[in-house]
């Protein structure tokens, strides 16, 4: 009986690649996010030390031009954690996306994995089934041998 092939099997490997390549994408996603969010707690951080810092520093009553420095640099950090809250919230619609790319590649590749383990056992029951034949004639002919004899 002869080998078996799947043919298939560049179908098989285009769609394992789109997998990996979703799961890679989603991966980079990801850690993007983790990267934005520890970026978020810096820039809170850094605006919460800026009124701390103006706090220790100016015991004494602020002069108009020190208000507008504490006012322009809150400000400032505002608009940083504003920017990278947007960004953040960008970052996990790309995740989500992603996401669902992966689970929609994987259950291409599986529809065709499937097709492939089912193929196989199909080729091992035919290949069971000729070894069977095959016994059966051999002792069928050893049986017509002995009462020829």
């Amino acid at each position: 009986m002869k080998k078996f092939s799947f043919n298939l099997r560049a179908l098989l490997k285009l769609r394992e690649w789109e997998e990996q390549l979703a799961r890679q994408t989603f991966s980079q996603t990801v850690q993007e996010i983790s990267t934005l969010e520890e970026k978020t707690r810096r820039v809170d951080e850094e605006k919460d030390s800026i009124c701390r810092d103006w706090d220790k520093s100016h015991t004494h009553s602020f002069s108009r031009n020190e208000r507008l420095a504490l006012n322009g640099a809150i400000a400032d950090a505002s608009q940083a954690s504003k920017e990278v809250r947007d960004a953040l919230v960008t970052a996990e619609q790309r995740r989500d996306e992603a996401l669902s790319r992966m689970k929609q590649a994987a259950r291409k590749k599986k529809v065709v994995a499937n097709l492939k383990q089912c193929r196989l056992e199909e080729y091992h029951a035919e290949a069971m089934r000729q070894k069977t034949i095959e016994i059966e004639d051999i002792y069928n002919a050893r049986s017509i041998e002995r009462r020829g004899i």
